[in-house]
């Protein structure tokens, strides 16, 4: 779910910004470029930190820039398939429902749910078991388990179920 990976960038600098607070601009440079950005192979970067300027740079002859190596660390949040999770509900719709936990969002579809919940369309829709124990609408926090992933630029989506053990509403 969260990880610490040390990973590295290709900075592009101006030689507009060359002179004594070179570092400081780089730093924030990557952390600026970086944070919030998502991809298949790490996840998505949540916060850098421990920056450090992996080389001395290189300057490209056409534009005067300088091109730097920078080393960082990275928390990084990726769901697995089969890890379970908490998340709250943010949407209830007729064919299941949306929910968030950090920066995944996630579907969870009728199929996902267990056989006797059933969708009321009142003012506040819910998913609502037969016996009335059990009502999902938004806010509700759940706990599902994560059956696939799909990552995007700033994204993450996920396909959840409800329908095991020990899954569904917290309450």
């Amino acid at each position: 779910m969260f990880f610490i990976i040390q990973l590295e960038k290709n900075i592009l600098l101006e030689p507009r910004f060359f002179g004594s607070r070179i570092g400081d601009l780089l730093t924030s440079k990557v952390t600026q470029e970086m944070e919030g950005t998502c991809t298949n192979q790490h996840g998505f970067i949540i916060c850098v930190y421990n920056v450090t300027q992996a080389d001395r740079g290189r300057l490209q002859p056409q534009t005067g820039s300088a091109l730097f190596k920078m080393s960082f660390n990275a928390v990084v949040f990726k769901p697995f398939r089969g890890e379970v999770l908490d998340a709250v509900v943010s949407q209830v719709i007729q064919y299941g429902f949306y929910c968030e936990a950090g920066p995944a969002r996630i579907y969870v579809s009728r199929k996902n749910m267990p056989s006797d919940m059933k969708f009321e369309d009142a003012s506040i829709p819910a998913w609502v078991s037969e016996d009335g124990h059990i009502r999902i609408q938004v806010e509700t926090v759940v706990r599902l388990r994560v059956i696939g992933t799909i990552f995007e630029s700033n994204e993450i989506f996920c396909i959840g179920t409800i329908n095991a053990d020990y899954l569904g509403t917290l309450e």
